[in-house]
């Protein structure tokens, strides 16, 4: 006598591929303040998620910032990257979704002043805003008889292009 046995099996397939965390648009380069080193965003950067309609009793658990500087905050002169993070779940697991952006800080500068063959320049710094006064060798002084600062000028109204302005030279005593 044979006995046979058949078995049915049946799995549920679903499809969780609808669900998205849309990053926030990070903006164009920024640029800092005269006489700041920093960039402040002003704006707080959040993610969109959302479950879609093809993830049947999905919820959105978290989305948020899951890395990088806080916003509002202050961003130092370089490049910084923000990840977000959305956490997604139905009756069954949960999964996690990121991106990125990357907020650009720049500052304007003027780098090292010019050289000064009969003195040297002391310069608060180089950016944008910093001040430099002219020290003249013995046996001569500031040219025109005084001496103002020279200045780090922003050279271009939307970049980051700087130039020291006002540069005074030393010049022989007679």
């Amino acid at each position: 006598m044979f006995l046979s046995a058949f078995a049915t099996f049946s799995a549920l397939v679903y499809v969780v591929s609808s669900e998205t965390i849309t990053c926030p648009d990070p903006g164009p380069p920024r640029v800092a303040n005269r006489l700041e080193d920093f960039v402040y965003v002003t704006e707080t950067l959040r993610p969109t998620c959302n479950a879609g309609d093809l993830c049947v009793s999905c919820t959105v658990d978290h989305c948020r910032q899951s890395s990088g500087l806080g916003t509002p905050g202050a961003f130092p002169e370089g490049v910084h990257t923000l990840t977000f993070e959305g956490i997604f779940s139905d009756v069954f697991s949960s999964w996690t979704r990121t991106c990125s952006i990357q907020i650009h800080a720049q500052v304007v500068r003027c780098g090292d002043p010019p050289n000064e063959p009969n003195g040297h320049y002391a310069c608060d710094n180089d950016m944008w805003g910093s001040q430099c006064v002219l020290g003249c060798f013995s046996g001569y002084r500031p040219a025109g008889g005084g001496s103002s600062p020279m200045e780090c000028k922003r050279t271009d109204p939307n970049g980051v292009n700087g130039s020291w302005q006002n540069v005074p030279h030393c010049e022989r005593i007679p």
